[in-house]
């Protein structure tokens, strides 16, 4: 009888250890998986620390260009700002060597006239020519003129406006209205957009000469 309960001790005994045995591999294969698992999602779906550090020096790059882009675009508006306002400075503009003689802008259209008064002026003064008003303004900002002889009516800006722009920058350079308008009401007109003097086409060399005499520099 002893001896039938201690086989059955035994065999209890047995069973007892090969099922704790069984739990305990199931319990560590079980943390394995859920270990896997966390790899799998840090590597997938979420951010690990490797990727975390990746990113956050990808984010740090992405703001470091944006503020040297950002920086750059108001370096260069406070350059250009700063070009802009001091190239239609009277200071700033150039002026060729004229050996003494004065240097005059012909704002003139047709360029028979513009030949025409650059024979009257030979030896008297050095003249270019710009072909409509606006391009009389730009140059009048670029280059240092004694005086400018200012024809009334041309293509895309007329004379009166460009002498109104030349105005708003340089109120002191002589400007001269040539016109073939001969009325009194287009001489007072013309003067009163800022013209200092008015002389009347055709041209009479004689009287340009005079002009231009006693508009240059002293």
């Amino acid at each position: 009888m002893f001896e039938s309960v201690n086989i059955y001790i035994v065999s209890v005994a047995v069973v007892v250890l090969a099922s704790v045995a069984l739990l305990f591999v199931l319990l560590k294969n079980k943390n394995k998986d859920g270990d896997a698992s966390d790899g799998r999602c840090s590597e997938n779906g979420g951010i690990g620390s490797d990727d975390a550090k990746t990113y956050d020096s990808a984010s740090s790059m992405n703001d470091s260009a944006g503020n040297s882009s950002s920086d750059s675009a108001f370096q260069d508006g406070v350059n250009n700002g700063a070009l802009d306002s001091t190239s239609g400075g009277v200071e700033t503009r150039q002026r060729p060597d004229t050996g003494g003689l004065p240097y005059v802008l012909v704002a003139e259209d047709n360029i028979s006239n513009y030949k025409l008064i650059e024979v009257f002026l030979r030896n008297v003064a050095v003249t270019e020519n710009a072909v409509n008003g606006k391009k009389a303004v730009e140059r009048v900002r670029e280059m240092d003129y004694d005086m400018v002889l200012m024809d009334i009516k041309m293509p895309v800006m007329n004379g009166l406006e460009a002498t109104k722009a030349i105005r708003q920058f340089d109120k002191n350079i002589p400007i001269v209205a040539v016109t073939a308008n001969v009325l009194d009401f287009d001489r007072k007109t013309a003067l009163a957009n800022g013209c200092n003097e008015f002389v009347t086409k055709p041209v009479v060399r004689n009287q340009l000469i005079a002009v231009v005499e006693t508009y240059k520099r002293k």
